[in-house]
């Protein structure tokens, strides 16, 4: 266990979460320990019924400038087309005070064939549950302020859980401070998380332990390079096994 836990720690995972986690592997051997630690740890990070963010009439996607927040948008309304080919899916900007157009997002739209609209942050929260012609609004909240974080969570609470889902882009790059800096900023909405880039670099055990120390529930694991490509939703298997690939290349030397 003592070798176990210190070449866990070498590897980068923090103290916080080899303690929280000691059960899982102490006792065992170093083989067995790390594979326990690794399968508690992705069992602990993963949303157990990621999917069902399918099923909510409105999806907010939330994060700073720059995390693939907006190909996250188009990538979630493309997975909700194939799934519903006789539904209308609309894409939509949530902006600041000015409410300019979102172009990236209407180019995804024309992309995917599919209608987008821009919302202004003075949008009341009734006319959200008053919009009758879509079956589902993929919505880009593309301010991170107080104020969008506060509208967002009056529509949470005026339409329900049943309604409304919220996901938190955060890129695989993306440091343990800000990690834990991005997680309470948006905390009040309690966004599930889409980890966003893995295509262009790799989350490490340290930014895995900050996710874990948040309280985190990662429920897509996306790419960014294209839109076309498919998220896929967190399971603790397909995590676990990114886990395992992260942690034997670190030490396969």
């Amino acid at each position: 266990a003592p070798s176990t836990r210190v070449t866990l720690q070498r590897a980068g995972f923090s103290q916080k979460i080899l303690q929280d986690l000691q059960p899982h592997y102490a006792g065992y051997s170093y083989s067995d320990g790390c594979e326990r630690f690794l399968q508690a740890l992705a069992s602990q990070l993963v949303h157990p019924t990621s999917a069902t963010i399918l099923q909510n009439r409105l999806i907010f996607v939330v994060g700073a400038s720059g995390t693939g927040r907006t190909t996250m948008v188009a990538k979630i309304a493309a997975m909700l087309r194939d799934q519903n080919p006789s539904k209308e899916i609309v894409l939509a900007s949530l902006n600041g005070q000015n409410g300019t157009a979102n172009h990236q997002l209407q180019s995804f739209g024309r992309l995917l064939n599919l209608p987008t609209v821009t919302l202004g942050l003075s949008t009341p929260v009734e006319d959200f549950n008053k919009m009758t012609d879509y079956d589902f609004m993929v919505i880009d909240v593309a301010s991170d302020s107080p104020e969008s974080v506060e509208k967002v969570g009056s529509i949470q609470t005026r339409l329900g859980e049943a309604e409304v889902a919220t996901l938190l882009a955060i890129p695989g790059s993306t440091s343990h401070s800000m990690i834990n800096t991005t997680i309470k900023r948006f905390h009040p909405l309690e966004p599930l998380v889409a980890l966003t880039k893995l295509d262009e670099c790799e989350t490490k055990p340290a930014e895995f332990s900050a996710l874990a120390e948040s309280s985190a529930q990662i429920a897509i694991l996306s790419g960014t390079k294209s839109v076309i490509d498919p998220a896929v939703f967190a399971s603790e298997t397909i995590l676990l096994q990114y886990l395992q690939e992260n942690f034997s290349q670190k030490f396969s030397a």
